[in-house]
């Protein structure tokens, strides 16, 4: 998540701007303003889900503590990219939502992700210990110290993206978005190419190894359950048959971080200015840079958003206590409205044949 999704505004400087193609415009329109909030709403529910199941007492893993977290990030995420694209796509244009775009939207929107993309990487370690070293990782797989983890990476998120309030200006005469000098600066330039590193290259190439550690760890896994069985060995095959599909749901969360953010990071317009185009600024104004943001764009917010479906598919556990809290959601209704009927005054069947 970068400043790929902040509003279409002259940051970037180029004197022959092509023409706007009808049928890109009318894609925009419907991309930003109708498919990309309407996902994002979807998340923003189904991440509100997910902090109620995962904050229950039966969820009580440390792993559970660092989804946690993850679904927090992205319901702030989600619920940023939803005001942004929606704006963006009726292509509403003022001082207010400018100030908005940059000094809230913005800045808000990259430390979250960032937030997530870091305790991706921590979940993923986490679950390589569990399942690699379960003894080692026992010492350290307490929810005192995943909550310790999950501030460090809050706070250290937010320190890092501070630059991004310093890096735009809203300029109210003319209602437009203008680069700052810290903004093209060389600094500003090596800031951005640390930031791509750090939540975007760095934490793909950690997942893609340590996610290849873990499906050789289920192939394993799933051998070994096959000889329990065949011992009847069934509270082992249970247990090891929960770790699978938690496993599984894990290296599916993770994958999807490396469909949608990797290329959000680096279809950025600062970095792709320099990594896509060779500094070539008139190509962020090309049809192919506004395909691609358009398409990374509903990748990205499919990705805050699929979490929910997969711990449905694939966490018995989640499912199980999902079912539990929306059974007690309606006996508790059932009561309330039992209790409404007899206290109205109107009589009971019994009442009415005595």
């Amino acid at each position: 998540m970068d400043d790929l999704y902040s509003t279409d505004t002259s940051v970037v400087e180029c004197h022959d701007v092509p023409r706007q193609n009808q049928i890109l415009v009318s894609a925009q329109y419907i991309g930003y303003g109708i498919v990309v909030p309407m996902i994002c709403f979807s998340g923003l529910c189904t991440n509100c889900i997910n902090l109620v199941v995962l904050t229950r007492p039966e969820m009580k893993e440390t792993i559970f503590t660092y989804l946690t977290g993850l679904a927090a990030a992205d319901l702030v995420t989600a619920t940023m990219m939803m005001f942004s694209s929606l704006y963006r796509g009726l292509g509403i244009k003022s001082y207010g939502w400018l100030v908005f775009d940059v000094y809230i939207h913005l800045p808000i929107a990259i430390t979250s992700s960032s937030t997530g993309t870091l305790l991706i990487v921590a979940i993923t370690f986490e679950r390589c210990f569990y399942i690699k070293w379960p003894t080692v990782a026992k010492r350290f797989s307490k929810k005192s110290t995943a909550k310790r983890v999950v501030a460090a990476v809050v706070v250290s998120s937010i320190l890092f993206h501070i630059p991004f309030y310093f890096s735009m200006m809203v300029d109210e005469k003319s209602v437009d978005i203008q680069a700052t000098k810290f903004n093209k600066s060389s600094g500003f330039l090596v800031y951005n190419w640390i930031r791509l590193s750090l939540f975007g290259l760095i934490p793909a190439f950690l997942i893609a190894v340590i996610n290849s550690i873990l499906i050789y760890a289920v192939r394993q896994m799933k051998k070994l359950r096959h000889k329990l069985i065949v011992q009847r060995q069934l509270a082992e095959d249970r247990r090891q048959g929960e770790q699978i599909r938690l496993t599984i749901t894990l290296i599916t969360i993770t994958c999807m971080f490396c469909v949608g953010e990797l290329p959000s990071n680096i279809f950025s317009r600062k970095t792709a200015v320099h990594i896509l185009f060779g500094g070539n600024k008139c190509m962020m104004h090309s049809q192919f840079y506004k395909v691609m943001s358009l398409i990374i764009n509903i990748l990205v917010t499919l990705q805050y958003t699929l979490n929910f479906v997969f711990y449905c598919i694939l966490n018995k556990k989640f499912m199980n206590v999902l079912k539990t809290i929306c059974s007690g959601y309606t006996r508790k209704k059932q009561i309330s409205c039992r209790q409404s009927y007899y206290s109205s005054g109107i009589p009971t069947i019994a009442q009415a044949r005595t």
